[in-house]
């Protein structure tokens, strides 16, 4: 018999502003609690960003658009 294990894993977002728009181009930052390592991804016209493929583990997500105070999650 043939095991398969998933090992990686996604963080999907959307970014939106106060009223719900969706904020294009705000730029997301991951890190990686355990190693430091970071990635970084820009949302879309919908707002949406995605990190894929991550090693199993605890992220730190930064987000920073002009005009927007950042945030940190």
């Amino acid at each position: 018999a043939t095991l398969f294990a998933q090992i990686t894993g996604e963080i999907r977002g959307t970014i939106t502003d106060p009223s719900g728009a969706a904020v294009t181009g705000a730029k997301a930052t991951l890190v990686s609690v355990e190693t430091g390592a970071n990635r970084t991804a820009s949302s879309d016209a919908d707002g949406r960003f995605t990190f894929s493929l991550l090693a199993i583990g605890d992220y730190q997500i930064t987000i920073e658009a002009a005009g927007f105070r950042k945030t940190i999650a």
